[in-house]
């Protein structure tokens, strides 16, 4: 299929422009994708510090004052390294 020069420039136009809101909405995308975290980082925070839990976390019977997320990541890296 032979384009036309009229055709060829429109194509080249649409491509350059879509190129174009591309590059300026993935750090709009980026940014939402962060606040979006941060909202949920926040939910579970406010969860877990109201919730009463945090005197009584434990790891191997010794009081630890972490998230009971981050012993869980401790204990798997420990299983990890040692077997």
């Amino acid at each position: 299929m032979h384009l036309t020069s009229n055709k060829a420039n429109k194509v080249i136009l649409l491509t350059a422009l879509l190129a174009l809101l591309l590059v300026l909405c993935l750090p709009l995308l980026k940014a939402v994708e962060y606040l979006r975290r941060q909202i949920i980082i926040g939910a579970f925070t406010k969860i877990y510090a109201t919730s009463g839990i945090y005197p009584k976390t434990y790891w191997l019977g010794i009081p630890s004052h972490q998230y009971v997320t981050d012993n869980w990541v401790m204990q798997e890296m420990i299983y990890y390294v040692v077997r």
